[in-house]
């Protein structure tokens, strides 16, 4: 029940990387973010606290975009209506706010610092592998700002660390060891008797058979929609490759970089912090006396720092951001060259020994770094007017008009031509949605006009025609009847063989042996002594019949048949079941099936842990 709570956990910054590439602005409109309505500003309330209509519709434009992509839906899918995903978006939400509600009044919580390293730490964010500002707030203007973004990120910070709380309680006692080695290392010794698929079945299937199976599945024998369409594509991309872009525009565009460079220094510390208490000075001493001795810093870190997060690295702090540091912290930093170590810094955390790992983008890159990616953006901006004029020709030269060879003439494109395709979609061009939509839309479709032309990102813009159409039709019999024979004979022919199955069956269950009855038939009869569940070699249909089946009593052996993919039986004499033993492991196989119960216990223990939480919680959903 509560596994999307769990999922939803690893939220804003897991989620915001697939949500920055898609413009909610553009899918859903201006008018349904950061805006109240005639139904209040909250949504609901979790013991006392609000849940705001903001966030509420913030987290509906994140579910639809992740759905979208996720589905390739198109913008009018039902499955994208606020009617579909609103009861379940606001009850993610409010069980979220309760599970965050508990940790917070369970002592936890997030520091800044440690949740803008995680924010640091997103690509998407970052220029180069480093953590870029302005990229930053570019990034999350569409559906944040800077300290909603924050405050999400905290939540989800907080929420992980208590998951991974519970989760790190769970254990294994050697009983629960011993009982699940019992049944995974299990042996059972049988016999097998194998028999052969029949030839044929007994009665054939007759001409009325069939059509009265047509007839009653009719259903089954529809084949869908289909069309063919013609279109011309234009694209960017082909266009900038014919673009010629000359060394002296290149170096013209490098020289113009170079004398607009701004220095931006990114600076990467690490640091060793004492605690602000009674033996603050002797700690500092302490420290202080180690790094003149010449003991490595991140030695001295590892041995001393205060910061438990950090100093497993030596200190190392990565990126510093300014906005996640004291300031006292931020200016003895800049202060610093690479390598020196700063005296005690006071801020509201403690006494900071701050150690400069690194300074760049404090030069400007190369010609040589430069040259290629300059030509391919010269050529691409080139290209790009040209393409937008030629983007007019193409709705120009196509609406109206009764073909598509105008516009192709006039912009020296090819006319193509898809294979059949359902509503689906398929390979190629129409495993895009936009114009699979297209395709199908009233325009295309009803009326045989072109489309309007369709850009679909990247560069790409297309006009589609209807080249062929066939509707949804039911298949003729004839056309299908080879087909319902093969099955219905099929079917006929495994009844046979079960039937034969069940007739050795009754001779074993008469008195005679399993050993006898196959050798009378003809048929392959096998001993099996202490097989496992990895002894493959048995087939994995009869494998898992085996294990199945109940444990025979003393002198009772259990009987059963079971089907084979290849479409003969085999019927089984199970006569002794052997538990298995923990001592039967290897160290690693132990090891494994350890982590395996471990894993269930805590995913049991999570949904009780989240459930009673939940249930304790006062909430209150706005009408």
């Amino acid at each position: 029940m509560l596994q999307s709570v769990r999922d939803n956990l690893k939220g804003t910054v897991a989620v915001f990387v697939l949500a920055i590439f898609i413009i909610p602005l553009i899918l859903f409109g201006v008018e349904q973010l950061f805006v109240g309505s005639v139904g209040g500003a909250d949504v609901a309330t979790v013991n006392g606290e609000s849940v705001s209509r903001t966030d509420f519709m913030r987290e509906l434009t994140i579910e639809k975009q992740r759905l979208q992509q996720q589905f390739e839906l198109p913008p009018n899918s039902p499955q994208l209506e606020d009617a579909a995903l609103s009861g379940p978006v606001l009850q993610r939400m409010v069980h979220r706010e309760a599970l965050y509600q508990a940790a917070v009044d369970g002592g936890m919580g997030a520091s800044k610092t440690d949740v803008w390293k995680q924010i640091a730490a997103i690509e998407a964010f970052q220029v180069d592998g480093k953590f870029n500002n302005e990229l930053f707030k570019e990034r999350i203007s569409y559906l944040y700002t800077p300290a909603t973004f924050l405050r999400a990120s905290e939540k989800d910070f907080v929420l992980g660390h208590m998951n991974s709380g519970v989760a790190d309680t769970a254990f294994v006692t050697s009983q629960e060891m011993q009982l699940l080695a019992s049944i995974t290392q299990q042996k059972r010794t049988f016999a097998t008797i194998e028999v052969p698929r029949a030839d044929k079945a007994e009665n054939a299937v007759t001409d009325t058979e069939l059509q009265q199976y047509y007839e009653a599945n009719a259903a089954q024998f529809i084949e869908p929609e289909k069309a063919k369409v013609s279109y011309v594509e234009l694209d960017l991309e082909a266009l900038a490759e014919s673009v010629n872009i000359s060394d002296d525009d290149v170096r013209n565009i490098y020289q113009e970089e170079i004398a607009s460079f701004k220095a931006d220094p990114r600076f990467t510390v690490a640091h060793i912090l004492i605690d602000d208490n009674a033996s603050a000075a002797e700690n500092i001493k302490a420290v202080e006396s180690k790094l003149a001795s010449g003991t490595d810093f991140e030695e001295v870190a590892r041995q001393l720092s205060a910061d438990l997060g950090s100093k497993a690295s030596g200190g190392n702090l990565g990126l510093m951001i300014d906005d996640a540091y004291p300031k006292e912290f931020v200016t003895a930093a800049k202060k610093l060259e690479v390598g020196e170590v700063s005296a005690p810094v006071k801020t509201e955390a403690g006494f900071h020994f701050i150690k400069l790992l690194d300074k760049s983008n404090v030069e400007p890159p190369s010609f040589e770094e430069r040259k290629d990616s300059i030509a391919r953006q010269l050529a691409r901006d080139t290209a790009q007017e040209d393409y937008i004029k030629k983007v007019a020709v193409l709705d120009e030269k196509t609406f109206g008009a009764d073909s598509l060879r105008y516009a192709a003439d006039a912009l020296g494109l090819e006319v193509k031509t898809t294979d059949w395709f359902s509503r689906v979609g398929s390979e190629g061009v129409m495993s895009n949605q936009q114009l699979l939509n297209e395709a199908f839309g009233d325009e295309v479709l009803v009326q045989r006009h072109n489309s309007k032309v369709i850009e679909i990102g990247g560069g790409k813009a297309y006009v589609l025609r209807l080249a062929d159409h066939q509707a949804s039709r039911p298949i003729p019999f004839a056309e299908v009847k080879e087909q319902i024979s093969q099955q219905l004979t099929e079917q006929r022919i495994a009844e046979e063989t079960s039937r034969r199955a069940q007739q050795v069956l009754s001779q074993i269950t008469g008195g005679k042996s399993a050993e006898e009855v196959a050798k009378e038939l003809g048929l392959e009869y096998k001993s099996h002594e202490d097989a496992s569940r990895t002894s493959f070699e048995i087939g994995s249909a009869v494998l898992q019949k085996v294990f199945s089946l109940p444990r025979p009593a003393a002198g009772q052996p259990i009987l059963d048949s079971v089907a084979l993919p290849t479409g003969g039986a085999v019927v089984i004499q199970l006569t002794q079941v052997e538990d298995g033993s923990i001592n039967d492991l290897a160290e690693a196989q132990r090891s494994a099936l350890q982590n395996q119960l471990r894993f269930q216990l805590t995913q049991n223990e999570l949904n009780s842990f989240e459930t009673g939480l939940i249930e304790k919680a006062k909430i209150n959903i706005s009408n």
